[in-house]
């Protein structure tokens, strides 16, 4: 395989899941890949379109260009394994976030119950976005995300407004 991104069509891709719970793709008329990876090449922007598919060493097979064009059940499989790795807790409270020797504790109510997470700097882990997500990055790489800061409470707005 070149260096040159494949564009994999949905005719040639049959998606099955492994014993193991793992993905497996075979490319009709070509081979077998057990194991393999899945990752989005444009998460936020376009999380349906341009899914890298990576053999179990991390080597890039090809791309699906758009999720909608595969079958109901291939769909499903490749959409669990996104959703497993892409689980981002949505914070829906910032209770504090105070500074502690060059590092902010984060005092948060998520959608999957309280979470107290510190991170690095006050700015450098804290990625806004044009659509008004916030992504953050804690000390552990564990991603948290606000999926839009005018919901937040008036409070929890606040307490963002001296931080950011």
């Amino acid at each position: 395989m070149s260096d040159d991104a494949r564009l994999l069509t949905p005719e040639q891709c049959l998606f099955s899941r492994e014993e193991t719970g793992f993905l497996r793709l075979e490319i009709k008329d070509e081979a077998g890949f057990d194991h393999i990876m899945l990752r989005r090449l444009f998460p936020v922007s376009r999380p349906d379109h341009y899914i890298s598919i990576a053999d179990k060493e991390g080597k890039e097979i090809g791309i699906l260009e758009n999720l909608a064009a595969l079958d109901a059940d291939a769909r499903r499989l490749i959409k669990e394994d996104l959703d497993y790795y892409y689980a981002v807790p949505m914070i829906t409270e910032v209770s504090e976030i105070k500074e502690e020797y060059g590092y902010c504790l984060w005092r948060t109510e998520t959608d999957r119950g309280p979470r107290d997470f510190y991170v690095k700097g006050r700015v450098e882990e804290v990625k806004p976005m044009k659509n008004g997500m916030i992504f953050i990055n804690d000390v552990h790489n564990c991603r948290y995300a606000i999926r839009d800061v005018s919901a937040l409470s008036s409070r929890s707005r606040a307490v963002l407004d001296r931080f950011i």
